[in-house]
């Protein structure tokens, strides 16, 4: 019984070390970790739960990681780690610095272009991403996909459609046309269409065929399951209300909710309604509840 309790002992003693060494080796656990460091954590590792609940404790959305050398914020391990169901809850609150840089200049945006995450780089842009701010290397987001187009590091077709997004972009900030509206609406570019779609013919057939376009975007994305371009059609079928009918029910949503078969994720519905804030009232007649 006495070799029992000193080999429990024994065990106990040798446990405990064990834990130390690990919080000395590792850091202490999430848990006890605060807020802040919770949050950008909970991001890189895509546990939505804890970020959500760092967040509502008070952590910092816009704080930089001052453990590494890089001193990222949430949004940009989110984005490097393809958490892309962090990325879109980080994106819905109102509190984001969306433009926000590491300690090597780069944004969220030249994140996504880094990591070749289209879906979230168009996303970025439509919420009022700046594709113009440089890094530490003096290079914008444009300069960033051209040394990734020489990489090697990416697929082709990647590549190719992360360029192609950025040109239509810049297209239609420094030469709006036709042919970029048409570019945008075939890309399924909602924040493009927006800024576009006034120099728009008085042409019912070319709204027609709009219609269309974003409607075979739309169930390619469905079929897909690629949700954040699901949304962009959504917009963009919203801005198409005269042809709605062509579309179907499914691209009808308001500023309260949507009214579709095909119901998006809250998250989804939040960035929606952030867009609609900060882009749509000016270009697009007022919207049903």
């Amino acid at each position: 019984m006495k070799n029992y309790f000193l080999a429990s002992l024994l065990l106990v003693s040798l446990n405990a070390q064990a834990i130390n060494f690990q919080i000395t080796r590792k850091g202490l656990p999430l848990e006890q970790r605060s807020f802040n460091d919770q949050l950008l954590m909970a991001a890189a590792q895509g546990n939505l739960m804890v970020v959500q609940r760092a967040l509502a404790n008070g952590a910092n959305i816009n704080n930089k990681d001052a453990s590494n050398n890089t001193f990222d914020t949430a949004l940009h391990k989110a984005i490097d780690k393809n958490h892309n169901h962090v990325v879109r809850y980080l994106l819905s609150c109102k509190q984001l610095n969306i433009n926000q840089q590491n300690r090597f200049g780069f944004t969220p945006l030249q994140a996504a272009v880094v990591g070749n995450n289209l879906s979230i780089a168009k996303l970025l842009l439509a919420l009022g991403a700046d594709a113009s701010i440089k890094d530490t290397f003096n290079r914008d987001v444009f300069d960033v996909a051209k040394e990734i187009d020489t990489s090697g590091l990416v697929e082709e077709i990647d590549r190719t459609a992360i360029l192609e997004v950025l040109n239509v972009y810049k297209e239609a900030n420094e030469n709006p046309s036709q042919e970029t509206l048409d570019k945008a609406i075939n890309l399924g570019l909602d924040f493009v269409v927006s800024k576009l779609l006034n120099i728009a013919p008085n042409d019912y057939k070319k709204y027609q065929e709009y219609a269309q376009a974003t409607k075979k975007n739309y169930e390619q994305a469905k079929e897909s399951k690629d949700e954040l371009t699901m949304r962009a059609c959504q917009i963009i079928g919203t801005m198409l209300r005269e042809p709605m009918g062509l579309i179907g029910p499914d691209l009808y949503f308001s500023k309260t909710g949507l009214v579709a078969e095909d119901k998006l994720p809250r998250d989804v519905v939040d960035i929606i309604k952030v867009y609609l804030e900060r882009h749509l009232p000016c270009t697009v007649p007022a919207l049903p509840e």
